[in-house]
Parts: structure tokens; sequence; C-alpha cells
């Protein structure tokens, strides 16, 4: 584990529910359709301590599957009930990530002690005030999702979700548009991956590929009568957990540089700060290379892929044969392919 969790009875109801959800049985919380998994479904069974990482993640994972699902159909979808989707789904990211950060910041400290030797008093010292600010976060983020509140969401998702606007409108159009665009978002920013100073930007890197990445699964099966996408999908995969890792490395140098943690430290500040840098520089290295290797070939490849799919498109159109409809086709099976790798679905 990475943070030291309350003691949990492996036999509380609430556990055994929470367990249930992300095994994919049936779903212990209200839904208007038994077989889908919502994301405000998820949100409201809020699991005990020992399983709350997990949840965390989970719950952030749907949050941008439900996003990239409304941008990719945001022509389509009415646009005031849209962006007010898209705004609750990323409130609620946002207020878990919080929580997110400082795991990652906790475990890494751990390691980084460790090869250091440093003192245990000290370690224990560094880490309650993570532990104190993970709770605090934690309060936060679950005190602002009363229930009432996510049967609300929940409700106007579910009610978006088949709504359309633009019935002439083919699934293969949306998904077409959108892989281009996702794709060049992602590929203007190759060029900063030749700077180690220019952390913001390898963090804004890492979060346009996984929005393609998302894309991609999203429209899988557009995509396999054309090529097979799971290279697709490893290599935006790969080179978004390596901008991961190394992203972590400068929070935790961030963390280092804090006055209070300066503190505790003393004079194993110092050291802990070559060590952090040290690894960053690693990371960075391990993360440039990868990068360059795969940058150019897999947003080539995604350019191609798209635009097959629009010529595709028109070819139907020229030879009479009019697309499936959204109002029969994406709506709602482009929301409904938001979902998880392990294929539990989390359709708001």
């Amino acid at each position: 584990m990475r943070v030291r969790w309350a003691r949990c009875d492996p036999f509380d109801p609430s556990l055994a529910s929470w367990r249930r959800l992300r095994e994919g049985s049936s779903c212990p919380a209200r839904s208007s359709s038994p077989r889908l998994r919502s994301l405000y479904d998820l949100v409201a069974i809020a699991p005990p301590d020992e399983e709350q990482e997990a949840w965390v993640h989970d719950v952030r994972v749907a949050s941008r599957r439900f996003v990239e699902a409304l941008e990719m159909a945001r022509s389509i979808l009415p646009e005031e009930e849209a962006q007010k989707a898209n705004r609750r789904a990323k409130r609620l990211r946002r207020r878990l990530g919080r929580t997110r950060e400082l795991d990652v910041v906790c475990s890494d400290f751990r390691n980084l002690a460790l090869r250091l030797g440093l003192p245990e008093v000290t370690v224990e010292r560094v880490e309650d005030i993570v532990f104190s600010q993970r709770d605090a976060a934690s309060a936060y983020a679950l005190g602002a999702l009363p229930e009432a509140k996510i049967q609300k969401h929940r409700d106007a998702a579910e009610a978006l979700s088949f709504h359309n606007v633009r019935p002439d409108i083919a699934w293969r159009d949306l998904a077409a548009e959108h892989l281009a665009r996702r794709s060049q978002e992602a590929e203007d920013l190759i060029p900063t991956i030749e700077d180690p100073s220019l952390t913001e930007q390898h963090h804004r890197l890492r979060i346009r590929i996984k929005r393609l990445r998302y894309a991609l699964e999203l429209a899988e099966e557009l995509i396999s009568p054309l090529t097979d996408p799971r290279p697709l999908l490893r290599s935006t995969r790969r080179m978004q957990d390596s901008l991961g890792i190394l992203n972590d490395a400068a929070d935790l140098k961030a963390f280092l540089r804090r006055d209070d943690v300066t503190f505790i430290l003393g004079r194993f500040r110092d050291p802990a700060l070559e060590e952090a840098t040290a690894v960053q520089a690693r990371r960075f290295s391990e993360t440039a290379t990868l990068v360059r290797a795969k940058a150019s070939a897999t947003f080539g490849l995604v350019r191609r892929v798209a635009g097959r799919m629009g010529l595709f498109q028109r070819t139907e159109l020229r030879g009479g044969v009019k697309p499936p409809s959204v109002a029969r086709q994406v709506i709602p099976e482009l929301l409904q392919l938001a979902q998880d790798p392990n294929g539990r679905l989390f359709v708001p």
C-alpha cells in the first residue's frame, strides 16, 4: 500500500458492496439500467479506508472517460447540458486528484528514504504531514458529494446520453475528426521533450496523450476493420505512463523543498534533494528516449486511420448507403464504451 490506511473489518457490508462493484457483479447502487456501471453509481459507494486508493483511481478514470466521450460527441449533444455534465465530471476528478497526488508522493518519499537510510523517526514525521493533508483532502472530496447531488447528476447524465440533436451525423465522422484533433494536439508538444526543464509542458503532453488513448479506446470498434488498434493503445499507454513517472519525480522534488519538510529533514534535506534530482534526471532520459522512438510513428498512424475512416464514410455516402444514425448508434453506444481496461462499464 502506498499509504497506511486504518484497519478494516473484512466482513463490513460496505466493503462487500464495494468489492462487488469493482468485480463487475450486480451493482447495489440505484441504476435505471442493471447492465451499466455508472460513474455516479461508483461515486455513491464510497469505500472504507482499506479500499479507498483503488476507489479514487477508478472514479478518476471513469470521469476522464466520460469527459472524453462527451468531447467526441459534443457536436451532436445539446450544448448547455453537455457543458454542465463536463464540468461536473471534471470537478469530481479535481476534488479527488489531490488525494491521488499525495498517495504517490508518500510512496516515492518512502522509497527515497530507504535508499538513503534516513532515520525511521524522520520518515514518520514527514509521512505524518502527508497523511494529515491526505485525510483533509479526502474529507473535502467526499463531503462535497452528498447523496442527493450524486442522484441529480446521475439522472442528468443518463438523460443526456439518449439525447441527440444531429441524427444525420454518423459515429465514424465523429470519431475520425476527434482522433485527428487529439493526435495533432499531442504531437504539437512533442518538441518539449528535448528540454528537461519544461516540466509543466511534459505534464500537459502526458494529459494530451492520455486523452488520445481514451479516444482510441472509444473508437476501437471502428478502427479494427482498418488496422489492429492494440499497438496504438500500447504505444500511447507506454508514453503516458513514462511521462507520469517523470511528473511524479518533479512532484517529489517540490515536496522536499517545502519549509515544513525541510525543517524536519534537517541535515538530510540536501542529500534527499540530490537523490530526487538524480532520479528525475534518469526518468527524463528514459522518457525522452521512449517518446522519441514512439511518437512519430504512433501519431502518424492515428492520422492515417482517421483519414481512412473519413474516406470510408464519404464512399458510403457516394454509394447511396446512409450510415447508421447517431440516434440509433452513437448515443448511447459511444458513452457505453467509456469503460475501464477490465471491462467494467462506467456510463453516467
